[in-house]
């Protein structure tokens, strides 16, 4: 099977997930919009690790290449945490290291991972120890919770588009740009996912 389609059809999914959670981030959607941002992530993620794995699947048949792809993606399950370990082997230098220690709107990255981690659950079902509890303001009892805060949004697109710029030094992308603008581009909610998501340039990430 072909990395580079496997890799491209995991991206399509993601960033679909990306402006679907755009599009309905109000209330009272935005748990939702949350949950279909950490899923957008998550398989942009594994587009970037099932292309750079490309070499256990590629040599066989469809029917085989599609089950060691379902095995992989199963075996990275649903931990950002994980993915951005398996992503941090392949990389040659701190860029990862450097977006996981900002501050995004009084959240550092890597708290943000441990949210993202809690929000796969949390986003859709009631849980006994929320993780806003892992948050409390020193000296007062009130507590922050960075799955209702901006930063984690912002975190997911640098993230994702972190992902988008490795994949794209190594693949051809443009075809996803055309697709999506194709698709999309007429749309009102466009513009500002782009500015947003792609810091104006989408050409710059596919």
């Amino acid at each position: 099977m072909d990395t580079t389609e496997v890799a491209r059809k995991w991206v399509w999914y993601g960033l679909e997930d990306l402006y679907f959670a755009f599009c309905i981030e109000f209330d009272p959607h935005k748990s939702y919009a949350l949950f279909t941002e950490i899923m957008g992530l998550e398989k942009i993620l594994k587009a970037y690790l099932l292309y750079k794995n490309g070499n256990k699947y590629s040599a066989l048949n469809h029917k085989e290449s599609q089950d060691v792809i379902e095995c992989l993606a199963k075996k990275w399950g649903h931990s950002i945490k994980t993915m951005l370990k398996e992503v941090a082997k392949l990389q040659n230098n701190d860029e990862l290291k450097r977006l996981k220690e900002r501050n995004y709107d009084g959240y550092q990255g890597t708290d943000l991972v441990k949210a993202i981690e809690a929000g796969y659950m949390e986003s859709r079902y009631p849980v006994s120890r929320p993780i806003y509890e892992q948050f409390k303001i020193k000296g007062v009892d009130i507590y922050q919770n960075p799955l209702e805060s901006s930063g984690i949004t912002k975190f997911i697109y640098e993230i994702s588009g972190f992902i988008l710029i490795q994949l794209k030094n190594d693949i051809d992308l443009g075809v996803i740009n055309k697709d999506f603008m194709r698709v999309y581009g007429a749309r009102e909610q466009t513009k500002r996912f782009i500015n947003l998501m792609f810091n104006g340039n989408i050409d710059n990430y596919l």
